[in-house]
């Protein structure tokens, strides 16, 4: 599982990489460790349409609860 920590930039990555220090259990943390701990789940999965729409990478931000690495952009021309 991948998360994002919020310190005083945004960080990536996964979450026993994060915190090596903090034992989780085998499903990983819960919601309440998440708030806790300022982090956010990366939804990697961003809606688009392929025929108009392209993926771009971007700079990590957080929408609805859910932190992002792309977001989907018009094609150029289209």
């Amino acid at each position: 599982m991948i998360a994002m920590k919020v310190f005083d930039d945004l960080v990536v990555g996964d979450y026993r990489t994060l915190f090596p220090d903090t034992s989780f259990p085998e499903s990983g943390p819960n919601e309440n460790w998440f708030t806790e701990n300022d982090c956010y789940r990366i939804n990697l999965d961003v809606p688009y349409d392929p025929e108009t729409e392209e993926l771009q990478s971007v700079t990590p931000y957080v929408q609805n609860g859910w932190a992002y690495l792309s977001r989907a952009m018009p094609k150029p021309g289209v």
